[in-house]
Formats: C-alpha cells, structure tokens, sequence
C-alpha cells in the first residue's frame, strides 16, 4: 500500500463540506489531491463548489505544502545527500589504486660512431657519462662523439655548465632536442667543451640565437644547424669561433633566415665551405660574402632567392657557386667579377630558375659560350629552351647594343686565361 499522508482542512468557500488531500508520490514535485464527497468516493467538486482563496488552486488543491513539511524535505534531502558523500569518500579511500610509476630514465651507450644519449634528463646527464667515462672515452680522456637526443631540460632552456665535468672532453657533439627552447650564453663555455671541433643543431624551437651563443667555442670548425626553428639571428653570432671556423651548414630551417646576421658583420677568415641549402631567403643583401674571403665553395640552392646584391663573391678563392633552384630571373653582371670561377676547376650552376632571357641577362650568354665552366640554364620566357637557342636582343649582332656585353665577356675570357694559368702552375 501505497503511504499517504491526510491533511484536513475545512473550506471556507463550502461551509458545510470537509476537504481532505492527500499527498502522495506521483512525482518528484506533484501532489495529489482529490476531494472526498458525500457517497465517500474521491470526486472533483463542482465549479460552483470549488473554493477560492489566496492559497488554493482551482480544485481546491494547496499551492505549496505548509512551511514545516518544506523544511523537513529539505532536511532529509541534505541528509541524504551527505549520507552518500560519505560512503563515496570511505570507499574512494579504501580502493587500492595502482602504484605510480617512475618517469622513464633515459640513458646513454656506446655505439660504433661514439656515445648515444637518448631521452636523459640534463640534471642526470653529468653523473652518467662520469660513471661510465672508462667506458666512453676508452681511457683517452676524451670523448669523440656524443649525440643527445630529446633531451629534458627545466624551462626549455640549456643553461650554463648543463654539462659539468673535467673528467672528459667532447670532440665532437650533436644535439637533436625538440624540447629546448632558448641557449644561454655561455651555454658552450667550459672545460669539457674547450677542445669541440664540430657541433650540429637539430631540430630546435629557438627564438634567438644571441651573440654570445657560442662563446667559448674558439676551436670549433663545423657547425650544423638544421631543421630548426629560429625566429632571430643576432648580428656577431659566430665571434666565439670566428678565428677558426672552417665549414658552415644551415639546412631546412623553417623560418626565414637572415644570412647577413649570420657571416656578413665579422670576418671569417678561415671560412672555406658556406653550405645553405632548402631555406626561406628571398634576397641576398650586399656584401653579406665580404667578410669571407677565402671562401672556395658557396651552395645556395633550393632557398627561393630572388634577388643578389652586386657585393657578394668578390673572391678569387672561390671555385663553386651554387645558385641553382631558386626564383631568380635576372643577375648583375658586377656578381662574377675577380674570382677564380671561369678557370679550369671552377664551377657555376644557374639552372633551375625562371630567367628572363632579354636583353639585360644577354651578359649571361655570352659569359657561357666563352668559359664553358656555367651548367646549361633554361630560359622561362622562352618556353624553358636552353640559352643559345634564345635571341636575347633583337639586335644581338648590332655593336650598338652588345657594346656592353661583348665588354663583359672580353673580361670574363680574361679572367679564365689568367686563372688557368695559375692552376697549370
């Protein structure tokens, strides 16, 4: 049986008529209510007996319950409420939960090529390479090659003495560490760093590379920087190893790349080899190659260059330009003055871009048919046929408009005969 309770009440409205309702659980909210007639069985009063007042509906139903069932309603209901959320906890904290576990320590080996350090955490990385420094260094106190990958690092950044050590040297180092975000300066400066003869960069998030970078590195003679991405290149960014800085490799950078910060505000003048290779660079400003003068071999191929001012490779040490798969359609002639490109080891590849075979690049052809030292260039104006199958001028045999050009190849010739000379010698 269903459990009701029976509130009586008399209805002013009736007099003579005794009203009772009954409260019972149709729903969360709803009461029932129903009027007791003269036969005893539950029926609707009729709308001339229906009672009205300020607290009853039309059917002589109560608008709310009294106000003492409200509180006990709402006590039982905090009660209950609280009854659960105690039972929740006391099982919460009785339920066995798995035991946590350790982050995963990386570690370092010894490989053929030197000593693989994959996943350490810089705190770790000291106490393990001198634990197994025997083993590493094969009792030679150095250490030949060390390759760091994802290294662990506290705010993304390699900080001062990362590597803190005189037990060992490094000769040649290589970091791939996505996670790392900023390099101190200094970051290189040390005694196990004293002796590095190469260093490669790879895939780093690097704002900036500031001046002070690589300092200390004043032995260096390669470094690598690759895949990475570096929003600002600091002018002087190289002076801790100018001296003795040999070869140079930015490959696949993803940002665009500002090369004039980079080789063109100091000298390097043992710089032989300038590789920069499928990167973002438009144009090459003026005498960004100046500081480099005994530079023998400069590629600059798949980098989307446009553009070349007049004061870079005024060298007669270099013997290989690369300019190959770029956007350039035009170059100035005062580009391929004093240098050794038109002697017998020379080299220069133009092909691969979109030139515009007119009379301002005529200059070119003639350069090519005289040395023979240029890769075979396409003309993108003349549906990508080879130079000498292009009429440049309209009065290419006129001397009114060659004057120039024949010039240009009369000092080009010159410069060939002068070169092959010195290579015979």
């Amino acid at each position: 049986m269903e459990s009701r309770r029976l509130i009586e009440t008399r209805c002013s409205a009736s007099g003579n008529h005794v009203y009772w309702f009954r409260y019972s659980e149709c729903g969360r909210r709803e009461r029932c209510c129903r009027l007791r007639g003269p036969k005893g069985r539950d029926s609707f009063p009729s709308r001339a007996d229906r009672p009205r007042g300020e607290n009853t509906s039309v059917y002589g139903q109560p608008l709310g319950l009294p106000q003492h069932s409200k509180v006990k309603m709402i006590l039982k209901k905090c009660v209950k409420i609280l009854f659960i959320t105690i039972i929740s906890l006391s099982v919460l904290e009785n339920y066995p939960t798995k035991p946590k576990k350790d982050p995963i320590k990386g570690n370092c080996s010894s490989k053929d090529f030197g000593v693989v350090c994959d996943g350490v955490n810089v705190n770790d990385l000291t106490s393990i390479l001198e634990k197994e420094v025997q083993n590493f260094t094969n009792g030679k106190g150095y250490i030949e090659h060390l390759t760091i990958k994802d290294l662990f690092v506290e705010n993304k950044t390699l900080a001062q003495n990362w590597i803190d050590t005189k037990s060992f040297r490094i000769l040649n180092l290589s970091i791939e560490a996505p996670k790392i975000g900023k390099i101190e300066n200094s970051a290189f400066e040390g005694y196990v760093f004293e002796e590095l003869n190469s260093l490669s960069l790879v895939s780093l998030n690097i704002s900036t590379l500031e001046e002070g970078t690589f300092k200390g590195l004043q032995f260096l003679k390669v470094i690598l920087i690759k895949r990475s991405e570096i929003h600002q290149i600091k002018k002087n960014v190289l002076r801790g190893m100018a001296q003795n800085l040999t070869k140079l490799y930015v490959e696949e950078m993803i940002c665009p790349l500002d090369i004039y910060n980079l080789i063109g505000t100091i000298p390097l003048p043992n710089l032989t080899t300038v590789t920069i290779i499928n990167n973002n660079i438009e144009s090459i400003k003026n005498d960004t190659f100046c500081h480099v003068k005994n530079v023998e071999i400069v590629q600059l191929y798949s980098n989307k260059i446009e553009d070349i001012g007049c004061g870079n490779f005024h060298t007669k040490s270099l013997k290989l330009l690369d300019l190959s798969s770029n956007n350039l359609n035009t170059l100035e002639p005062c580009i391929f003055f004093n240098h050794s490109l038109f002697g017998i080891n020379g080299s220069l590849f133009v092909s691969n871009n979109e030139w515009s075979c007119n009379c301002d690049l005529y200059w070119l052809k003639q350069l090519r048919a005289a040395v023979k030292t240029i890769d075979d260039p396409k003309c993108a104006s003349h549906s990508n046929k080879s130079f000498e199958n292009v009429i440049f001028c309209k009065k290419e045999s006129s001397g009114d408009k060659t004057k120039g050009w024949r010039l240009i190849g009369l000092i080009a010739w010159t410069n060939f005969k002068i070169f092959t000379m010195n290579d015979a010698r």
